[in-house]
């Protein structure tokens, strides 16, 4: 018997433009997990990450990030896809 798969979500883009470590902020759960202060202590301490918005978000320059204390951090920013681990090499202002 074979597994059903079940698409949670979707990204806009072609799989090939995205880092191969990026963890995808799942849209359906930013407005239920809220990140406490415990958690983050807990389980992201020191973890710094770079958040890419969608591609609806007017940036400055071509590549849209910023940097976040955490992934639970970036997650809750609407803009925010998927983030990698690291500060961000260059962030860009929303306009």
């Amino acid at each position: 018997m074979q597994k059903q798969r079940i698409i949670e979500f979707m990204i806009d883009g072609d799989c090939n433009n995205f880092p191969q470590n990026a963890v995808f902020c799942n849209p359906n759960l930013k407005d239920i997990f809220k990140c406490s202060v415990q958690l983050n202590q807990r389980r992201q301490k020191n973890e710094k990450v770079c958040g890419y918005f969608n591609l609806n978000t007017n940036c400055v320059k071509n590549l849209c990030s910023q940097s976040y204390e955490n992934g639970c951090e970036a997650c809750q920013h609407e803009i925010v896809d998927y983030y990698v681990l690291g500060e961000c090499q260059q962030e860009n202002e929303v306009i």
